[in-house]
């Protein structure tokens, strides 16, 4: 488990691992997209799930 901001998230290890070897982003960094006051949420309008896609910039 691990402390961002004051809020905890727990993850897979293995998938965490497998994502950063794919995308290049840990979920430690991909989290901290949930704290950024610039950050853009949209509706991911190509499913009929209800989901949002965030947009932002992490270490800039």
């Amino acid at each position: 488990m691990v402390e961002i901001n004051g809020k905890y998230f727990d993850w897979d290890v293995q998938k965490n691992l497998a994502n950063i070897e794919k995308h290049g982003v840990s979920f430690k960094m991909a989290a901290s997209s949930f704290f950024d006051p610039k950050a853009v949420s949209i509706d991911d309008e190509k499913t009929d799930l209800s989901l949002l896609a965030r947009i932002n910039m992490i270490n800039s």
